[in-house]
């Protein structure tokens, strides 16, 4: 009997092929039951594949606020430290150099903690959703989520680690 009516999407957002709807089947047809599997098998592994890469994207952003609070971190400690470094290294070193340095590094953290407060303010929706999404509990409601990206934030970050770059590079030349 020829499968007959309107054409069904599969696949998520794909249309099956003309031929499974025109196509005879017997009870007893193994290649037509044979070719259902694999059609069936195709989206059950695309979700599977997706499953994984939400988990492992979950863990990259996990793990980037996490850099970004050891970098905060690293900032506070390289304040004390430069300005005792500098300190024992140069009996002469003007109030103002020391003052420099420190304020240098202390912006630097100050901005690692900013950056890191506006990722999990931003991605805390895609947290939850995911959360939901893992645990089986996702709801119907299909709503996109929107992460803005601002590229002037994202060139300052880029600009100030290659000055750090330097900064470290002439320091120990």
């Amino acid at each position: 009997m020829a499968a007959t009516g309107v054409v069904a999407a599969g696949e998520g957002h794909r249309t099956l092929s003309w031929i499974w709807y025109s196509a005879v089947a017997t009870e007893n047809d193994s290649k037509l039951h044979e070719a259902l599997q694999v059609e069936w098998l195709k989206p059950y592994s695309r979700a599977k594949r997706w499953r994984e890469d939400l988990v492992t994207v979950e863990e990259e952003m996990r793990r980037t606020i996490e850099f970004g609070h050891f970098a905060e971190r690293q900032w506070r400690e390289r304040a004390d430290a430069r300005t005792s470094m500098l300190d024992e290294r140069e009996k002469e070193v003007s109030l103002e150099v020391l003052e420099g340095v420190r304020a240098y590094a202390l912006e630097h953290a100050d901005q690692e903690r900013r950056t890191c407060e506006a990722l999990e303010k931003d991605w805390a929706p895609l947290w939850a959703k995911a959360a939901l999404y893992l645990q089986g509990e996702e709801s119907g409601d299909l709503q996109r989520v929107v992460v803005e990206v601002d590229l002037d934030q994202m060139c300052w970050v880029e600009a100030q680690q290659y000055e750090q770059e330097e900064v470290e590079n002439d320091m120990y030349q």
